[in-house]
């Protein structure tokens, strides 16, 4: 599943690069469809670094759509993967790295 997210993702960005915002847009709500599947698989507690990698894409991906939302195609606006994000899974993702990083900083803090 993480393969084929990166795989929507990098067809996203040469969608941006040549300037095809539709295209782009069917990638990146692709991408989030694939990482929201990828974390119903990843438990932030049986496997931290990979969790750590679904939700940073997860999280880059959203920012990207909604960057993408803020731009228009002819004049009007642009009706993209900005739906597509979920923003339960993005408080999710936040609260679980936070809590990540609080046990890893907690397991180096001196006894």
């Amino acid at each position: 599943l993480l393969a084929k997210a990166g795989c929507d993702l990098s067809h996203a960005r040469q969608a941006r690069e040549t300037g095809e915002p539709e295209t782009e847009n069917d990638h990146l709500e692709a991408a989030l469809s694939t990482l929201d599947s990828a974390r119903q698989l990843v438990q932030p507690d049986e496997a931290p670094s990979r969790f750590r990698s679904v939700a940073a894409s997860y999280l880059e991906t959203a920012a990207r759509c909604r960057k993408l939302a803020a731009t228009s195609v002819d004049g009007r606006p642009f009706i993209n993967c900005h739906f597509a994000i979920s923003p339960r899974l993005e408080a999710y993702f936040r609260t679980s790295l936070a809590a990540l990083d609080t046990i890893a900083t907690a397991a180096t803090a001196p006894q």
